[in-house]
C-alpha cells in the first residue's frame, strides 16, 4: 500500500503518510494518519478509524514538526490539533485531578480553543469542588459553570477562556 499521496489544496503541495495531524474540512474533526491508499485516507480519531478523501482533509502543523531537528533530545510540547473538548476525570481521587485539569488547560490555550468539558460526575461533590477551586486560581479560565442538563447537569464544568466582554 501506498505511504505517502502528494495533495494540492490551493495549490501547494503537501506529502499526507502515515502519522501525520490532519483536520476533515467538513466536521472539524482532527485525527491522525494511520493508512494511505489511492484517494482515501484513514485517520485515527479519539479511538474512531474513520475512511475519508484526500480532497477533504488538510495538514495541521505541529510545533514539534517545527523544531524537530533543531534540538536534540529536549522537551517538546504537545503537537497542536489534538487537544481534546473535554477531560474525563471520572476515577480519579482528588489529590490526582490537579495534573489532568491542568493538562487539559494547557492543552486548550495552546490550541485557542474557546472552551472545555470537564466531566467530573456527581459522586459526593469532591472532585466537583477541587476542579472549582483549581479554577478560581487559573487566571487563564475567564469563567466556569455548571453544565445545563442535557451536557451532563452538576457532573460537568464547562470552563470558557478569552478575552472577557
Amino acid at each position: 500500500m501506498n505511504e505517502q499521496k502528494p495533495v494540492r489544496p490551493g495549490g501547494s503541495e503537501l506529502e499526507i503518510q502515515r502519522g501525520v495531524s490532519i483536520r476533515v474540512h467538513a466536521t472539524g474533526i482532527l485525527g491522525k494518519v494511520i493508512e494511505v491508499g489511492g484517494d482515501r485516507v484513514t485517520l485515527e480519531a479519539r479511538g474512531v478509524k474513520l475512511d475519508v478523501d484526500l480532497s477533504e482533509i488538510e495538514v495541521i502543523n505541529t510545533r514539534s514538526e517545527a523544531i524537530q531537528g533543531k534540538q536534540g533530545g529536549g522537551w517538546r510540547g504537545p503537537e497542536l490539533g489534538t487537544a481534546g473538548l473535554e477531560v474525563d476525570l471520572h476515577g480519579m481521587r482528588v489529590d490526582e485531578v490537579e495534573l489532568e485539569l491542568s493538562r487539559a488547560v494547557d492543552h486548550a490555550i495552546l490550541e485557542n480553543l474557546p472552551e472545555i468539558r470537564v466531566i467530573h460526575g456527581k459522586g459526593t461533590g469532591a472532585i466537583r469542588k477541587r476542579v472549582a477551586k483549581i479554577l478560581e486560581e487559573d487566571t487563564r479560565a475567564v469563567g466556569f459553570c455548571m453544565g445545563y442538563p442535557y451536557e451532563g447537569g452538576v457532573g460537568v464544568t464547562i470552563v470558557v477562556f478569552g478575552q472577557e466582554s
